[in-house]
């Protein structure tokens, strides 16, 4: 269903759009003169998604619009990475809509790592909180997942309140795109500042007293699917499974209690690899 209304087409459609048409820009200016959003723009497509995101799995499969990727047409760096975060978190169907001979490998990557998505749709946590949710968690295990958006103009704190979301144990802390372990933490935590139009993105695993995979770099999962330690044949270490589809190359990062930093393993393999740690 395209432009469908929603209430008539529940147990007609398998699969349902729910958000106006995605566009090269972050907001229409015509949405000022009619006030209402009604043109095309990708901050609107965002936000239906985000507030219809619960009937995905429920309801229909959810249509999220097409992903962009082209750098320089209209939409920031900040902008795109916080779009392939939401469509890997929506765990709905990613239609990638370019020419694909016009992106180059950094594109190409960021496609790569938002596929396969997420096993089951992000919850928008203050979902009626605001109009346009900026919370949103999956809980995983050991790996959850956590969203923090922004999408003002202007910067934000980045605060985490791990009883918000039901967490009440310690976790280690790593983030997407800088790649960075940040640390075990509990409780609250302040983590700077969320830039505007932006998505920072976090793997908290709950730490315990045996190793962890608390991250990796090609895939927006970040080891809460396609990635398990598992005990070696000959019973005295560990193994490492990867299995995600397609060609992948990165790093895997594995907490042992007995390190302060993680261990980063480097990877390259094609649908799955297993290998010693």
């Amino acid at each position: 269903g395209c432009g469908a209304p929603l209430g008539p087409s529940v147990g007609i459609v398998d699969i349902m759009r729910v958000s106006p048409d995605t566009d090269r820009k972050w907001k229409n200016i015509l949405d000022l003169a009619f006030g209402i959003a009604l043109t095309p723009s990708l901050k609107s497509c965002l936000k239906n998604s985000l507030t219809r995101s619960l009937t995905n799995g429920r309801l229909w499969t959810l249509d999220p619009d097409c992903l962009l990727l082209g750098r320089g047409r209209g939409l920031k760096e900040a902008e795109l990475k916080s779009q392939l975060i939401l469509f890997h978190l929506l765990a709905g169907q990613v239609f990638l809509s370019e020419e694909i001979s016009r992106l180059d490998q950094g594109q190409l990557r960021w496609f790569n790592l938002a596929l396969p998505v997420a096993e089951k749709s992000a919850e928008p946590i203050d979902l009626f909180e605001r109009e346009f949710p900026e919370q949103f968690f999956k809980r995983g295990e050991p790996i959850s997942l956590l969203g923090l958006g922004n999408w003002s103009e202007e910067e934000k704190p980045c605060r985490i309140n791990f009883a918000r979301f039901g967490l009440k144990k310690r976790y280690h802390l790593f983030e997407c795109w800088t790649w960075n372990y940040l640390g075990e933490a509990e409780g609250k935590v302040d983590l700077g500042v969320i830039p505007p139009h932006s998505v920072r993105y976090f793997g908290l695993t709950e730490a315990g007293p045996e190793p962890r995979i608390i991250g990796l770099d090609f895939h927006l999962g970040m080891g809460a699917q396609g990635a398990e330690l598992k005990p070696s044949d000959s019973g005295s270490g560990l193994r490492l499974k990867v299995s995600l589809p397609g060609k992948r190359q990165g790093k895997v990062w594995i907490k042992f209690p007995e390190q302060k930093e993680p261990k980063a393993i480097e990877l390259s393999f094609e649908d799955r690899t297993e290998l010693e740690v």
